[in-house]
């Protein structure tokens, strides 16, 4: 019973907002399943067949989603789907246009008719596909990762979009001192958020890599300059 479940970990966890359960876009299912190897082979030799999987998953998310979405649980959603790396994009931008975009667009607009905010959520450089991402109806984008975008360059193209993430889980986390994170939260929060709209949060997932102070750190920082 996903509302029993919701509300259960909303008491465990107290006054915090939880998002609703992440919400696959599901290309990312179909290459993973599949395997790179055969998912390409497919892409060549049975396109028809490939698609129609993609599109029987991406069908039965959105109507998953009309079955749970609840703006009362939560007033917002990670819609997800890994489509690039920290070199680029894994597909070219055309055939994303053609086949995820689309699917994607009709996803976040399920999650729009009940109220509910998305983030979109893809490791990697996205940057080349933002503007296809913002078309598709996302109101923000998540992870926000400092060593392969331009977070300054970011915000100024794109003043509107929530930005989720930004602090630097791989090394900075992980091997640097509680006053770099400091300082760290604190020029992102003047760079990316000095008007809201920023999340503040890892680049990634907190792994058991990086140091309980440097976590605790982030967070302390984050309440202390991250007030207007």
């Amino acid at each position: 019973n996903y509302r029993e479940e919701f509300l259960m970990k909303q008491k465990w966890l107290g006054d915090v907002c939880l998002f609703h359960t992440g919400s696959p876009a599901h290309l990312d299912t179909v290459y993973m399943m599949a395997g790179m190897e055969l998912f390409s082979y497919l892409l060549v030799d049975d396109y028809g067949l490939l698609i129609e999987w993609f599109d029987e998953l991406c069908k039965h998310e959105r109507k998953r989603v009309n079955r749970c979405a609840d703006y009362k649980l939560s007033p917002v959603a990670c819609v997800y789907c890994d489509i690039a790396s920290k070199t680029g994009l894994l597909f070219s931008p055309e055939f994303l246009r053609k086949e995820f975009f689309p699917r994607l667009k009709l996803l976040i607009d399920e999650w729009h008719n009940h109220n509910i905010k998305v983030i979109y959520h893809s490791e990697g450089n996205i940057t080349e596909v933002i503007p296809d991402i913002i078309k598709a109806g996302a109101d923000g984008i998540n992870p926000l990762e400092p060593d392969i975008l331009d977070i300054k360059q970011l915000r100024k193209d794109y003043p509107d979009l929530i930005f989720w993430g930004g602090i630097d889980n791989n090394k900075l986390l992980s091997s640097g001192t509680v006053e770099e994170v400091e300082q760290a939260v604190k020029d992102l929060i003047n760079i990316a958020g000095s008007n809201g709209r920023l999340l503040l949060g890892s680049s990634g997932q907190i792994h058991p890599a990086n140091k309980l102070e440097n976590i605790i750190a982030m967070f302390e920082a984050g309440r202390k300059y991250g007030k207007y």
